[in-house]
């Protein structure tokens, strides 16, 4: 099944259950789950490409910077010095909810058979020996074709970034409109728009 498909089973449950709208939904699924819990956070160092995490981080909005997003949700990509202090990856919360269920329905697509693997070794208590996707940014690239992403393409300090956790693919459904709250400056709808650009 693509994941567009099981993301309107999602859309459809919500519907019929009588919940409110999917952006307050996955707002709220997002932060009484992956914000400031009191299980231990993922340790960054461990971080996988392909993988999708939450986590904090310390920014602020000084001259120079259009915005800021002090919560990011991010499609991991690698990591851009030998010294793993850098890491890069797609911010989801850049994206348009609609770009972002084409972006995320790519990747299963193009990577269902190692994401499946992946899957069967957590279900096996084998989380340590996760395949590591190739994302690397020329690799991403043609692998999303027609799909803008290069505005929310970033990078960060895994210095400056706490409260980590991994959001597993049965709930990359509630992320397609999570709209985190936690972006500075720029109005949300002008980045979407930047992107679009991209």
């Amino acid at each position: 099944m693509r994941f567009k498909e099981i993301f309107d089973e999602y859309n459809k449950d919500i519907r019929s259950n009588g919940g409110g709208s999917l952006s307050d939904e996955s707002f709220i699924y997002w932060s009484d789950n992956y914000v400031n819990q009191s299980r231990e956070a993922f340790n960054p160092y461990d971080f996988i490409t392909g993988k999708i995490y939450s986590f904090e981080y310390k920014t602020e909005l000084t001259e120079g910077k259009k915005y800021t997003n002090s919560r990011t949700v991010v499609f991991l990509t690698g990591f851009l010095e030998s010294v793993n202090k850098i890491f890069s990856g797609i911010d989801i919360i850049l994206i348009d909810p609609n770009t972002r269920m084409y972006l995320l329905d790519r990747i299963v697509s193009v990577y269902e058979t190692q994401m499946e693997e992946n899957i069967k070794r957590q279900e096996n208590g084998i989380s340590e020996n996760q395949i590591p996707l190739k994302t690397d940014f020329e690799t991403f690239d043609k692998v999303m074709a027609g799909i803008p992403f290069k505005n929310a393409y970033r990078a960060w300090d895994i210095r400056k970034i706490r409260d980590v956790y991994e959001i597993p693919f049965v709930d990359w459904t509630k992320i397609v409109y999570l709209h985190t709250r936690s972006i500075k400056g720029s109005q949300l709808e002008d980045i979407y728009k930047q992107n679009m650009l991209k």
